[in-house]
């Protein structure tokens, strides 16, 4: 018997048969906003109406601004002291990269680097939203900084050290090819991010260096890699580790410093690159495998004991000897 839909001039046969489409299934809306509730429980979209998590966008944005004011001054400050200024260079970026750090990270974290925040989600720390918001709130930070910071300098200064941006040529074309730079980054890059998974973001090893120990290890990390990779090529300007800290640079100076531009999405791929690797390496050998395998072997020990031998022992005083057998 056939069953009409609609009404009026058009109507459609549909035979007892015929399975309705899927979208008139019953459970078809339901199985949608399942998923739909799923996928919204992931990205943890409620934080984009968090006043909380608002409030730490903002706090890491002005330190991811001072953090890259005081960067480009120390640059620009030293080099033009000294003939050699990596190490001065390098060791006030670990005081002020310790300094921010301990100041605000019962605030927000005290991320202050995309590549951080993105270690965080993938070790469950933070969501993918927070993840968004962050980096956002970093990036801004950063061009903030480095727009004041072109307020303070003279223009030709600014020109000079192309406000201490990150460069892996500069305009008489010395400097690093783009694959050199690219497995230069990647491998810095994984250095500072591998500390920073096993030191501050392990749930086992972040309470035995607690809140001071753990940002000192990393800004002494990151002024290692700055000293030893500064003086690597004229032009190049040393390992970038942070996206953020490269992007403004290089849109508060436009198009007046095209080194600037030329590969900057190596400070992007690369960093981002060096963290998917350390997550892999992480989530496949954690820091505290050894006592994994510890447990796997005591288990495995306790198991023997238990099933190893089918027969129990008879002690020793039940235990016939062959000489009181008589024949």
């Amino acid at each position: 018997m056939p069953l009409s839909y609609g009404g009026g001039e058009r109507v459609m046969d549909v035979y007892d048969g015929m399975e309705p489409p899927e979208s008139q299934h019953p459970h078809y809306h339901s199985r949608q906003a399942s998923a739909l509730q799923i996928l919204s429980k992931f990205l943890q979209l409620q934080d984009f109406t968090s006043a909380e998590v608002w409030r730490s966008c903002l706090v890491e944005c002005l330190a991811t601004g001072a953090f890259v004011f005081a960067s480009i001054l120390i640059i620009v400050s030293c080099s033009q002291q000294s003939a050699s200024p990596m190490t001065a260079i390098s060791v006030l970026h670990f005081l002020v990269i310790s300094f921010l750090i301990l100041s605000v990270a019962p605030s927000s974290g005290g991320h202050l680097n995309p590549c951080i925040t993105f270690m965080a989600m993938v070790l469950g720390y933070v969501s993918p939203s927070r993840v968004v918001m962050y980096t956002g709130a970093q990036c801004i930070g950063s061009i903030f900084g480095s727009l004041c910071m072109k307020l303070v300098l003279p223009h030709e200064v600014a020109h000079k050290f192309a406000l201490g941006g990150c460069t892996i040529r500069n305009s008489a074309g010395a400097g690093f090819p783009v694959g050199s730079a690219f497995v230069a980054e990647t491998f810095f890059t994984f250095f500072l991010m591998f500390i920073v998974a096993t030191l501050a973001l392990d749930p086992f090893r972040a309470p035995v260096f607690g809140a001071i120990l753990a940002p000192t290890f990393i800004a002494a990390a990151v002024g290692v890699l700055v000293f030893v990779s500064g003086g690597l090529a004229l032009g190049y300007s040393g390992a970038g580790m942070n996206p953020a800290r490269c992007i403004g640079p290089a849109v508060v100076m436009g198009s007046h410093n095209e080194e600037l531009w030329r590969g900057h999405w190596l400070w992007w791929v690369a960093p981002y690159f060096a963290t998917v690797l350390v997550a892999v390496v992480y989530c496949l050998v954690p820091p505290h495998h050894v006592d994994i395998y510890r447990g796997r072997k005591d288990f495995i020990s306790s198991l023997k004991k238990a099933f190893g031998s089918h027969h129990p022992q008879v002690p020793s005083e039940t235990r016939i000897s062959s000489e009181n057998l008589t024949p």
